[in-house]
């Protein structure tokens, strides 16, 4: 079974996870701190009540994916720095690309209902979520990689 690579690098057990129910991934889940390390809206809510919004941006690695050049030009807007020319050979090939991992159903299962917990919580933020954070979504991606 191939796996993420967070999970086995956290765990030490990766090669037992097949053996997982969805008690167990859940069980996982908190105590690994994966879940801690995923909760957005805390972390986002946390900032907005310590500084002024003028003060925060907050840059998602799916604004990168879509267009390099706006998500840079985003950041340097946010520290006041002047346009620089960027050689466009450079934004348009991809780096660091994540490779497909196979989750079991057990893992979807137990992770499922937390995603749609951290979902609804950054909406009541009103913070935009990018339709690829959507939870079905995401999930019907995984089980077709």
């Amino acid at each position: 079974m191939e796996s993420c690579s967070l999970l086995r690098s956290v765990t030490g057990r990766f090669q037992h996870m097949d053996t997982w129910n969805v008690d167990s991934f859940r069980d996982f889940l908190f105590e690994s701190g994966c879940v801690g390390n995923g909760r957005y809206a805390r972390a986002i809510g946390t900032l907005r009540e310590i500084f002024e919004p003028s003060d925060v941006l907050i840059a998602l690695f799916d604004e990168i994916v879509e267009d390099p050049l706006r998500f840079i030009r985003a950041i340097e807007a946010f520290l006041d720095l002047p346009p620089i020319e960027y050689d466009q050979n450079n934004l348009a090939q991809a780096r660091n690309l994540t490779r497909p991992s196979t989750l079991n159903e057990a893992f979807l299962a137990a992770a499922l209902p937390l995603v749609q917990d951290e979902l609804r919580a950054l909406e009541q933020l009103r913070f935009p979520v990018p339709p690829a954070w959507e939870a079905e979504a995401t999930f019907a991606q995984l089980r077709r990689n």
